[in-house]
């Protein structure tokens, strides 16, 4: 067994700065550290590496995560098409942008529910510690509601919480996504609107 450090210890010592009697009792390293702070015995392969990822190690990890994605022409996004599987999802990808990991997803809406969703936005946005939406509004194009959750991944990431952020971030937009179809806001393809829309529900009680 090899003593791993964690990185909540304060100090780590060279063996030339130890004592005899250091040396003899911690072999390598010693450690300082404020009360109340605590180190781990436990074998150091077992721990994964925090690791700032690109988009070619995005890829691999999606692979080892089993979940599918494609990439386009027109965008550096990995865009997942299982996604659309909910009702309602135009799009979905994760970004790299800035050392975030972005995970959006896109519906397009209804010209007439634009105003009842955008009075929904503040309390869609409180609902989540960790999501946020929004509506994208284009002249030549449908408004489009977007849903996303970052990770901030400027000091490093390890694979089991990538996985973790993105079965979160799934739950979590879809669960807005779906609130947004069942009170009749989104666009459906061939659907056509229905005036009855505006006896709907308020989202996300």
């Amino acid at each position: 067994m090899r003593l791993v450090l964690r990185p909540f210890l304060a100090h780590i010592y060279p063996i030339s700065e130890l004592s005899g009697f250091d040396r003899g009792v911690l072999g390598q390293y010693s450690v300082s550290y404020a009360p109340f702070s605590r180190f781990e015995y436990c074998e150091a392969g077992n721990m994964d590496s925090l690791i700032v990822p690109d988009l070619a190690l995005l890829r691999r990890w999606l692979d080892q995560s089993g979940i599918s994605f494609f990439e386009c022409d027109s965008c550096q996004a990995l865009h997942l098409p299982h996604m659309q599987n909910f009702d309602g999802v135009f799009d979905a990808k994760i970004d790299l942008v800035d050392n975030v990991i972005l995970f959006s997803a896109l519906a397009e809406v209804k010209p007439t529910a634009l105003i009842p969703l955008v009075a929904d936005l503040s309390q869609i946005n409180a609902s989540s510690l960790t999501i946020k939406a929004f509506v994208d509004i284009q002249d030549d194009n449908l408004p489009k509601l977007i849903v996303c959750q970052s990770l901030s991944i400027a000091v490093g990431v390890t694979l089991e919480q990538f996985t973790h952020f993105m079965q979160q971030g799934e739950e979590q937009i879809s669960m807005v996504i779906l609130e947004a179809r069942a009170n009749d806001l989104l666009f459906m393809g061939d659907e056509e609107e229905n005036p009855a829309a505006a006896d709907r529900q308020p989202m996300l009680h």
